[in-house]
């Protein structure tokens, strides 16, 4: 679109960021005892700030992720290449958990009983709330 030019004024948001949280995790869904199940992990701003001045939830989460994968690779320089199943995930776990905030799994308010019109799979219907 612009051959890859970067634009005139770049503008990183750091301590705009003043409140929020990331969520990361997995919503499984048509489970036989509850219809939805969330889990994953909760960064807030000011956890992230504490682990890492100046970063945001985000920037902290994608970075322990590439920070995990290569010191797995290092420890492990003949495996090959790894898909995720093959992957020792308490390994990896023991380094990025830290940095990954809250862990959370409960159970998720889905589909809407308050809905009037019943469109269950469209991605509007999806939203977990505390």
């Amino acid at each position: 679109m612009h051959n890859y030019q970067l634009q005139p004024k770049l503008r990183i948001l750091n301590n705009e960021i003043t409140q929020g949280a990331d969520e990361v995790g997995v919503l499984l869904l048509g489970g036989r005892y509850v219809d939805a199940w969330w889990t994953g992990s909760v960064l807030d701003i000011h956890e992230a700030r504490k682990l890492a001045p100046g970063q945001s939830a985000t920037t902290l989460q994608v970075a322990i992720s590439v920070v995990s994968a290569l010191n797995y690779c290092i420890k492990h320089p003949n495996q090959g290449i790894c898909l995720p199943d093959d992957l020792d995930v308490d390994e990896v776990l023991d380094i990025s958990t830290p940095y990954l905030g809250q862990w959370v799994s409960k159970a998720a308010d889905w589909p809407p009983k308050n809905d009037k019109i019943r469109d269950d799979w469209q991605f509007t219907s999806f939203q977990v709330v505390d």
